[in-house]
């Protein structure tokens, strides 16, 4: 257990200190059309780092890994652990709409996207549920736009006096 725990801490460490500074360079270098100086190597090592955080983390720290290996073009075995992920917490609140994000960025197409979309979508407009906050974040995320049959619901949630959803 302190090998398990000892781990978890290294991969953490890892990602504050190298990942996420490379990602931001990255992903900031792609939008002002500059070249890349992350090295071959230093991609390897994060990747490998992201890996080994869909692989050995849970939940949001998973969900995390997933989505930038995604988003950095490196599908492979997401949605495989995702697929696991569902199957064993797929009903817990607030945490399936993170699964469930991650199988709407992992789909393969359009169809399948929109089939996930429209699950987080649903968990949104549950005024009730638990998933509401989340699920609105999510969709953001995904860049969901409303249906014109739905745009009264995120304008109501837009105009809400409860910080946590507006």
């Amino acid at each position: 257990m302190l090998e398990s725990k000892g781990m978890k801490s290294f991969t953490r460490h890892l990602i504050r200190k190298m990942l996420w500074p490379l990602i931001f360079l990255t992903l900031q270098q792609c939008g002002m059309g500059q070249t890349s100086s992350v090295t071959p190597d230093l991609r390897e090592r994060a990747v490998q780092t992201l890996r080994c955080a869909l692989a050995a983390e849970q939940r949001w720290v998973k969900v995390h890994a997933a989505e930038f290996l995604l988003a950095l073009d490196y599908p492979q075995g997401v949605k495989e652990a995702y697929a696991k992920e569902l199957e064993m917490l797929g009903d817990e609140p607030q945490y399936r709409i993170g699964i469930w994000q991650v199988m709407a960025q992992a789909a393969q197409d359009q169809f399948q996207r929109a089939q996930w979309q429209r699950k987080i979508r649903d968990a949104f407009l549950d005024t009730a549920g638990p998933d509401r906050l989340i699920a609105a974040e999510t969709l953001g995320k995904l860049g969901y736009k409303p249906e014109e049959n739905e745009t009264g619901a995120f304008a109501d949630a837009a105009k809400s006096p409860y910080p946590d959803i507006a």
